[in-house]
């Protein structure tokens, strides 16, 4: 059984916690693993958040996967790490577990923790990536820059509606006024010609 080793040092032949030894996975992934493979390693890249360490390493996983070979009586474990001191701050353990060194009744009751006995069975499943992904936090500028510009557009309208109804005021005014001019002028004209 082979079980996907994502803390693998290939050039030193051993897996971070197992005397089994990693090596790149010989036996073909199903599309549902290889398109949950492809998803996680994607969200471990997206929550990266130090621009100057390289997740090279991680990248390279994306088609190079890293797998190690469970001997008899041992499981693939997927356990739920928190590193809140380095990249990636939170995902998903990937290795080989000697039932010595983990008894079966302690991956059966926690939540952090799965143990299986499939071929890359310990891929983490859609339910388990969603864990990973972060919540786009909201943008606080943008907010505030949608919200003046509404007001803004508001202040436009409300001046333009200012405007037409001073316009219209005036131009009566200045037609009351030249009725006004017209007939003081007529009457002087009619008084004068009289």
């Amino acid at each position: 059984m082979e079980c996907m080793d994502l803390l693998c040092s290939q050039a030193g032949g051993n897996s971070h916690d197992n005397n089994t030894g990693c090596h790149p996975c010989r036996t073909p992934f199903t599309d549902e693993d290889k398109s949950n493979w492809i998803a996680y390693i994607d969200i471990i890249e997206r929550n990266w958040e130090a621009d100057l360490e390289p997740f090279a390493y991680y990248s390279r996983l994306r088609t190079h996967p890293s797998c190690c070979t469970a001997v008899k009586g041992s499981s693939c474990r997927l356990r739920l790490i928190k590193e809140p001191q380095r990249d990636p701050k939170t995902f998903y353990d990937l290795t080989c577990v000697d039932p010595h060194k983990l008894p079966p009744l302690l991956c059966d009751n926690s939540a952090d923790l799965r143990c299986c006995t499939e071929n890359h069975c310990n891929i983490p499943s859609m339910e388990e990536l969603s864990l990973l992904r972060k919540e786009p936090s909201p943008n606080f500028q943008l907010i505030v820059i949608f919200v003046l510009a509404a007001f803004c557009l508001l202040l436009c309208g409300i001046l333009s509606v200012c405007c037409l109804r001073l316009r219209r005021k005036s131009s009566k005014f200045v037609i009351h006024l030249l009725y006004t001019v017209v007939s003081v002028v007529h009457s002087i004209l009619a008084f004068v010609c009289k």
